[in-house]
């Protein structure tokens, strides 16, 4: 959890990982932490649109869509009522790479 930061309290965040091991496809993982950095969901090895999170929340977490171009990781998520995106939430990305890996973290706030 290279970037995660705390939060003010009432806020979450949503994690994305794209990783792309030295010649191979691109994986995507998501994981949601508590506004201390906490987890609070167990890590699903594979992130893709349509995939629910559980967690300690009142309501689930659910991938809409995600991408990694150009090195601009990016995710929709909808809580709630709500659907949160880089386009109307604070977030923080994070090249997590080494060596030859490639590795993006995008960490997207949410309310809850």
């Amino acid at each position: 959890m290279a970037d995660c930061s705390t939060q003010a309290a009432g806020t979450c965040l949503f994690n994305l990982r794209a990783n792309q091991p030295a010649l191979t496809d691109l994986e995507y993982s998501c994981t949601l932490y508590d506004n201390n950095c906490s987890p609070i969901s167990d890590t699903e090895d594979v992130c893709n649109p349509g995939t629910a999170l559980d967690s300690t929340l009142p309501y689930t977490v659910d991938v809409k869509s995600r991408s990694n171009t150009g090195n601009a990781i990016a995710a929709n998520i909808a809580y709630g009522a709500g659907t949160y995106s880089r386009d109307n939430s604070g977030f923080t990305t994070d090249d997590c790479s080494n060596g030859l890996d490639g590795c993006s973290d995008l960490y997207l706030q949410f309310p809850y």
